[in-house]
């Protein structure tokens, strides 16, 4: 009997860790696509000191 509860628990587990998992992957992905496109704009940038006095403003 207990261990049919045990097993029932676990199965209610499964789907909440893969959507997790999910959740984590995804958060990997678009964080480094973000940082990438970060590096790319950056690379478009024309050289100097940046935006300011003096700079690309």
């Amino acid at each position: 009997m207990y261990m049919a509860q045990g097993f029932g628990l676990l199965a209610a587990l499964i789907p909440v860790a893969l959507f997790l998992l999910a959740v984590f992957v995804l958060y990997l992905v678009i964080r480094r696509a973000v940082r990438d496109g970060i590096r790319d704009a950056r690379d478009d940038l024309p050289p100097g000191p940046g935006p300011g006095p003096g700079g690309w403003g």
